[in-house]
């Protein structure tokens, strides 16, 4: 079996997933049959696969031009892997990739796997542009075999707005587990109450609520750092906030070592890879009930929750943090990770998809995998 993925923008959670995917994939059916068509400006977010396996564009920035280019690159590439498999991942990779199709006989293209990794159509937008994104996947939803949702939310969204739910399988994402210790990242006081939040400053992350909670907080000895994005500084410069910058995402375990709990004041969130990040390494999560984050943070188990959006709610859950109730959260937030969010099992239920694809191969019949939720 010969696997093409392809995306335009990776940053973050996408690069991840990629990544994992592909040297398992290369592993299992060789580096020569696996191809990964991506950015150059965004290569060094896969250090860690097989470099022959890529493939890269010139730029990953969003503008006309740019899109043009990346969509010409990558249909080339197509035409002369000709894969078996062509796997393509978020919004605009999705649209120019499919759009092509649309005016090509099934026979003649290769089986799509489609993961939006997010609904464009789910982000706090106005209703028009909502029914603009969901006519958009509808129309390409013809062209998809199977399309990969990366939460239970996902995909009762995607069927709420008429997608096929006979060509919808919910997987979610994966990490492996971490070898041995992880040595905390420096910067940590111990006589405070350390909270941790990474990420970008996108309306969707929610960091300006954040923010705005620590200033309700006064003068509790509670602290926030941040690895990602920073603030403009009349925001930022407050003396229960430090913010890190971008880190190498190899270093991102070290700073979940040195926290309390990590914080996600999401507006919304298709699946939430900081929260399984954290839980893998015992840590609990302060989450926003957006989307996809109660499947994950569960109260009780792996964390709290609070309404999102709703600063003085998010202030009053972090003022009554307690470092003993948060490692017990700890503790069996580490197995609800084990149990539902490992890369084996995200591993293995793409493979399973993938091979329920070959097995419809040539006359692509549609069959329903919404069994992988089991």
């Amino acid at each position: 079996m010969k696997i093409l993925h392809v995306a335009q923008k990776t940053k973050g959670g996408v690069a991840t997933h990629m990544a994992q995917l592909v040297v398992a994939q290369a592993a299992e059916h060789g580096v020569g049959n696996v191809v990964i068509v991506v950015g150059e400006d965004e290569r060094h977010f896969f250090e860690a696969i097989p470099q022959s396996t890529l493939r890269l564009f010139r730029s990953s920035a969003r503008r006309p031009g740019a899109f043009a280019g990346m969509a010409r690159f990558a249909h080339r590439v197509i035409a002369a892997e000709r894969p078996d498999i062509l796997h393509i991942h978020s919004t605009f990779a999705g649209v120019l990739i499919r759009a092509r199709y649309l005016f090509m006989r099934a026979e003649r293209r290769p089986a799509i796997v489609y993961c939006a990794h997010g609904w464009a159509f789910n982000m706090q937008i106005p209703a028009w542009q909502k029914r603009i994104y969901v006519a958009i996947e509808r129309l390409l939803a013809r062209v998809t075999d199977r399309i990969l949702c990366i939460s239970r939310f996902e995909q009762d969204s995607a069927i709420a707005v008429g997608l096929p739910a006979a060509k919808l399988a919910m997987v979610y994402n994966g990490l492996p587990p971490l070898d041995g210790d992880v040595a905390p990242a420096a910067g940590f006081e111990s006589t405070t109450l350390n909270l941790l939040f990474i990420g970008r400053t996108t309306p969707q992350k929610g960091l300006p609520d954040l923010f705005a909670a620590m200033a309700l907080l006064g003068d509790r000895a509670i602290h926030l750092h941040t690895v990602g994005d920073r603030m403009d500084e009349t925001r930022s410069a407050r003396s229960n906030i430090t913010e890190h910058g971008w880190k190498p995402r190899e270093l991102l375990p070290g700073y979940i070592a040195a926290a309390d709990a990590i914080v996600m004041p999401s507006r919304w969130e298709g699946f939430g890879l900081a929260a399984i990040e954290a839980m893998r390494q015992a840590r609990p999560v302060v989450a926003s009930d957006a989307d996809a984050l109660p499947e994950i943070v569960r109260p009780g188990i792996s964390g709290y929750l609070y309404p999102r959006g709703n600063v003085a709610a998010l202030a009053d859950v972090l003022a009554g943090l307690d470092r003993a109730e948060l490692r017990a959260l700890g503790r069996s937030g580490r197995d609800l990770f084990l149990a539902e969010f490992t890369e084996e099992r995200m591993i293995a239920k793409v493979a399973h998809l993938y091979r329920g694809i070959a097995a419809t191969q040539p006359a692509k019949k549609v069959d329903s995998l919404l069994d992988l939720t089991k």
